[in-house]
């Protein structure tokens, strides 16, 4: 087992060639500091868990060599065991264009943290900021403050406002105001269509009265005959 904590060691030296020694070396130590005593006891899920830790070399590997990149400083706060001091300082090689995801689990891996905890950061005037590869550089001595939390640590859920009971009855209020206008309207429905037809009627009827109408005056446009002379002279 110690044997394959060193392949993974010299695996991160030699993939991560672009980074500086020191970096490489302190990512994989906090990795097998953390993980490599599991891995003796043989739990698969933290075997797992190394096989990824490797995969996550690999595709930095590939990824960063030749991608311009940022030396970021960042300080540790364990929020989450209730201790809000400054108890690790790192360096950190964020690459351009680098997914969150893949940041998140580089700095994870870089400090040893669990998959299980939300991921804070502040810059040094104690300023929230995204945690991407926009990572602004930064000095040793002001780095990025790194708290980790616990899901809803902060949070404190309120009791209901509203009862459930409230809401049912509001509910079923609805519900049957809707029914009734239903109802409702199917008992209008035949009185609906006696108003529609009686209109359609109207409707037809004044047609018909425009048809016999324009009837009359084609038939008088069409008795008009001519008779060799005008009746009228003209007015010239």
């Amino acid at each position: 087992m110690l044997k394959r904590a060193k392949c993974v060691l010299l695996l991160t030296i030699y993939a991560f060639r672009s980074w500086n020694y020191f970096q490489a070396t302190t990512f994989t130590y906090n990795f097998i500091k953390t993980e490599i005593v599991e891995v003796k006891a043989g739990l698969p899920q933290r075997r797992s868990s190394l096989t990824s830790h490797i995969l996550l070399v690999n595709e930095m590997a590939k990824t960063n060599c030749d991608k311009p990149h940022t030396q970021v400083w960042i300080a540790l706060k364990r929020l989450d065991q209730n201790d809000e001091r400054v108890i690790a300082l790192r360096e950190v090689r964020i690459t351009r264009d680098a997914e969150v995801a893949t940041i998140k689990q580089l700095i994870s891996h870089s400090f040893g943290l669990a998959s299980q905890v939300t991921l804070k950061i502040r810059n040094s005037q104690g300023s929230l900021i995204p945690l991407n590869s926009a990572l602004p550089a930064n000095t040793k001595q002001r780095p990025h403050v790194l708290e980790v939390a616990k899901t809803f640590q902060h949070v404190t859920p309120k009791p209901r406002l509203v009862a459930m009971t409230v809401i049912h009855k509001s509910l079923k209020s609805r519900l049957q105001s809707a029914v009734r206008r239903i109802e409702r309207l199917e008992e209008l429905l035949p009185q609906i269509k006696l108003q529609h037809h009686e209109e359609m009627n109207k409707d037809i009827e004044l047609l018909n009265q425009k048809l016999i109408f324009l009837h009359k005056r084609m038939k008088m446009a069409d008795s008009r005959c001519w008779k060799g002379s005008i009746v009228k002279p003209p007015l010239w």
